[in-house]
């Protein structure tokens, strides 16, 4: 039998420079006390940026619903959450407009994770780190 892979946070100079991030949450896991979040970023365009981007790509233009997911890279990043962490859920995680970007408790994220493996997966998230490149809020990004 193999030693298991403890997971580490990724270090802060993989963080971008604005503290924002975006992307797709894979799982939930807890080691040492500690909680992290497996990530897979991508690029959110959108209006003129996300059209530029489709025709350089041979893609629809105008992009339908003024935006375009790139997700070019599926490296999994493994990033230390904060034990302070806000959660803004919306329509994929079960609320309705007006009441989307409601916060919650992280133990929705989890639940929704691991109770919608069909599409929670493909549901993006924004990501924000504070200074120590700890994930403090995360809120879920609605797309059409």
């Amino acid at each position: 039998m193999s030693p298991t892979r403890k997971p580490s946070p990724t270090p802060l100079t993989d963080i971008p420079a604005n503290h924002k991030d975006f992307g797709y949450l894979k799982s939930v896991k807890h080691s040492g006390g500690k909680t992290y979040l497996v990530f897979d970023r991508a690029i959110f365009y959108s209006g003129d940026a996300a059209n530029a981007y489709a025709g350089a790509h041979g893609m629809e233009t105008p992009v339908p619903n003024d935006y375009v997911i790139v997700n070019e890279n599926k490296k999994l990043r493994t990033l230390l959450v904060s034990p302070s962490v806000q959660l803004f859920e919306s329509i994929a995680m079960g609320h309705a407009p007006p009441d989307d970007n409601v916060k919650g408790p992280f133990s929705d994220l989890e639940k929704f994770l691991t109770d919608h493996p069909d599409y929670a997966p493909h549901t993006p998230f924004n990501l924000h780190y504070d200074a120590s490149g700890r994930v403090d809020r995360i809120q879920e990004q609605f797309v059409p």
